[in-house]
């Protein structure tokens, strides 16, 4: 680049290199407006200074999904189990979400004592007996018949797969009964306004759980989490990433404009290839530093 620039510098006009001064001032200002909007909330999302353009990216992506944040249960966010613990949320919600279809079928089919049966019993004399004629006929197949017609608000299915089918769903809705229970404490302090035990809106839980997972993928992770649970206007989060974009569409191409004339120097050892992960503040520098270069030589050339 520093050939090519040179070459450049010695084949300009002074119009030329009034233009290219210009240019030069310009992608700096653009620059330093850009440092000094990202600069505001930067270090408190990432935790560290110095964004690049990259970063600055990453910003806009981070307030636009604290701005998508669901408006229904955020402030359940508040509770510390979202940034370390939202695998056994996720595993939870689901969990209740699988006894909500369960319940409705059981609901449907069964009287409320089934959910205090002991199917266990039952659900061994009707694989033993099976579909056997002869095994039918006993007292205990006819005991183990009139049990399933008293837990049954109908008439239980006729084959004898059919009623182990009904017998196993109702051992399956059991064990996530109990297991959920295990987990309401928890849930509750998780999931805060939605939670409502066994009515609670599992599509509103996962919604949390889905939006706090990817919020943990962004730059800023558990920041984010707290900053969608603690904001009044989520509102003025996309306005904020709005004006980010602006500032940078203005100085990458204010840059990119003046990208030919620059020179990195020795303090940018990579060279101005990957401009994009350099810091702004040193994109501003080199910029400064070729303006200042820029204006040397146009003093000497108005000399000779």
């Amino acid at each position: 680049m520093s050939s090519r620039t040179d070459r450049a510098s010695a084949a300009q006009s002074p119009l030329d290199r009034e233009i290219v001064n210009e240019r030069l001032n310009r992608a700096a200002q653009d620059l330093d407006a850009l440092s000094e909007l990202v600069n505001k909330i930067f270090p408190h999302i990432a935790g560290r200074d110095n964004p690049s353009l990259d970063d600055a990216r990453a910003i806009v992506t981070a307030l636009r999904h604290v701005a998508a944040a669901p408006a229904t249960g955020r402030l359940a966010l508040k509770d510390p189990v979202w940034s370390d613990k939202v695998s056994e949320i996720e595993a939870a919600v689901t969990q209740g979400r699988r006894l909500s279809e369960l319940s409705a079928d059981i609901a449907t089919e069964l009287q409320d004592e089934a959910w205090t049966f002991d199917t266990a019993p039952l659900l061994a004399t009707l694989r033993a007996d099976g579909g056997s004629f002869f095994r039918r006929l006993t007292k205990r197949h006819r005991q183990a018949q009139a049990k399933l017609r008293a837990l049954c608000k109908g008439q239980p299915p006729k084959k004898a797969q059919d009623q182990i089918a009904l017998l196993e769903k109702l051992d399956e809705a059991q064990a996530t009964r109990r297991a959920f229970v295990e987990k309401g404490t928890f849930l509750s302090a998780a999931l805060g306004p939605v939670w409502n035990e066994f009515k609670t809106k599992w599509d509103e839980a996962i919604a949390l759980s889905t939006w706090t997972r990817v919020a943990l993928s962004l730059l800023g992770k558990e920041r984010l989490v707290e900053m969608a649970a603690r904001s009044e206007d989520l509102d003025a989060m996309n306005k904020f990433a709005s004006w980010i974009e602006v500032r940078i569409r203005e100085a990458e191409a204010a840059f990119t404009a003046v990208a030919d004339y620059l020179k990195a120097g020795p303090d940018v050892p990579t060279g101005l290839a990957h401009y994009q992960a350099m810091p702004i503040s040193a994109l501003r520098q080199v910029v400064l530093a070729n303006a200042r270069l820029a204006q040397v030589q146009e003093f000497g050339g108005a000399r000779q």
